[in-house]
């Protein structure tokens, strides 16, 4: 039975101003549309024209034959093709426009919020020389830094899960394009299962990855300048306290690398099911002739129970570098704090306050988001590597055909005839000069 074939609504994203893009104004129809009926196909948005599959695969398949056509296959793994250097060279606009957003979100505002703060607090000590204009001043500007700070959040978070998406349907466009070309060798060699793992499981690792990388490269940047007013703020107070964090970032480290062999693990004996499954099924009717379904139920919950074992492992290294966030700030406060009564400093308010915003930013970039991006990273390099094996595989040859070319008979050993002729980038099968021949029958009763 055909689907039904519905109209969808045009995106009003696509001619967006920038202001509603910034506050997402362009949403408010679907939220009147949800609050008054259930909402159907029917309101569903058009894709944008940059969301396209089509233009999606296309761009990433030829920064991957340029990839192919510039390191081929060699034994050093120094002149293999990279499928991550296709993928940076195929959405580099928007990892400059994630990095420009992370650089005023992360390292300006983020930072400008305690150094405001910090000045605001020294209007209310009982001897203070700042006027009453000045406290305002700085009030407005902390304001004015959260807002922009809360704005610039989510339209990161917007960009960066969008890219996530983006790569993920390109590589999995690139991967069905493989698959219509791969040579008897290579079917041979890969089961449908392995390739439905890889574009359900594997490519999910873009979406977070594409978050989380850019905190790679600001994480430091944010230490640094934030290790720097500490140390005018507090003396030694600040990197001793910082210390905390640094003891715990590199153990989180190695949870991260834990992670990752875990992942690739997990992934190997989930295509060992896959495939064991893909073979019982194949060969069903004989395991039912013999009545062997006990057995071989019992070998898919081995393997089963072998996987889960893995997953297990790896979601306790995962919850074991995750819970380090609930007391690392508190640590580093309470050593900064210790380190300032032993030196016989002066401990106010506008202190704790401000170096408690300092190690809240450090926390968060450092042991939040750079140990869950290397953990990530590490996830995602193992996907890369498992989907460019399979798009390395042996091809047909004259498999793929630009438009407007001969197209070759299925017998590669046939010569190409006289009568061949140019076919249209639309037509699949061209058939003329047919004669059907049939018999009719006669029922005798």
């Amino acid at each position: 039975m055909e689907a039904p074939k519905v109209e969808l609504c045009e995106n009003p994203r696509q001619n967006a101003s920038l202001l509603s893009v910034l506050t997402f104004w362009w949403t408010k129809d679907m939220f009147r549309k949800g609050s008054t009926r259930t909402l159907g196909l029917s309101d569903l948005y058009t894709p944008l024209e940059a969301d396209r599959s089509d233009t999606l695969g296309d761009g990433l398949e030829k920064h991957w034959k340029q990839q192919l056509q510039t390191h081929p296959k060699q034994p050093s793994k120094s002149a293999k093709p990279s499928l991550v250097k296709a993928i940076f060279r195929t959405f580099w606009r928007e990892l400059m426009l994630l990095s420009t957003v992370t650089l005023f979100g992360e390292i300006i505002l983020r930072i400008a919020q305690p150094i405001l703060l910090g000045r605001l607090l020294l209007y209310f000590r009982r001897q203070t020389d700042m006027t009453h204009e000045e406290a305002l001043y700085y009030a407005i500007g902390m304001i004015a830094a959260k807002a922009a700070s809360v704005i610039l959040d989510n339209q990161y978070s917007v960009i960066a899960f969008l890219t996530g998406v983006r790569s993920r349907i390109a590589v999995c466009s690139l991967m069905y394009r493989k698959a219509l070309r791969l040579s008897r060798n290579a079917l041979s060699d890969t089961s449908p299962g392995k390739v439905v793992n890889l574009m359900s499981n594997d490519v999910n690792r873009f979406d977070i990855l594409s978050y989380l990388l850019c905190y790679m490269w600001s994480a430091p940047i944010v230490t640094i300048i934030v290790l720097v007013l500490l140390w005018h703020e507090v003396g030694w107070a600040g990197p001793i306290g910082m210390g905390v964090i640094f003891v715990v970032t590199p153990i989180q480290s190695v949870f991260g690398k834990l992670t990752s062999r875990y992942r690739l693990e997990t992934a190997l004996c989930t295509d060992k099911r896959i495939r064991s499954m893909d073979e019982i099924i194949s060969g069903i009717y004989v395991i039912k002739l013999y009545a062997w379904e006990k057995p071989f139920a019992q070998l898919i919950s081995l393997a089963r129970k072998l996987e889960l074992k893995t997953v297990l492992k790896s979601n306790v290294i995962r919850g074991l570098y995750m819970t380090f966030q609930l007391f690392t700030t508190r640590a580093a406060l309470l050593g900064t704090i210790v380190t300032l009564i032993l030196m016989d400093e002066e401990v106010t308010a506008a202190k704790v306050f401000v170096v408690a915003s300092y190690l809240n930013i450090v926390s968060h970039v450092m042991a939040g988001m750079f140990i869950r991006g290397v953990a990530e990273i590490a996830e995602g390099l193992v996907a890369t590597r498992r989907l460019q094996d399979f798009l390395e595989l042996e091809e047909i040859e004259g498999g793929h055909q630009a438009e407007g070319k001969i197209v070759p008979d299925l017998l590669q050993s046939e010569k190409p005839r006289d009568d061949m002729v140019e076919m249209p980038a639309d037509v699949a099968i061209s058939l003329r000069t047919l004669r059907h021949v049939g018999s009719r029958t006669k029922t005798v009763r």
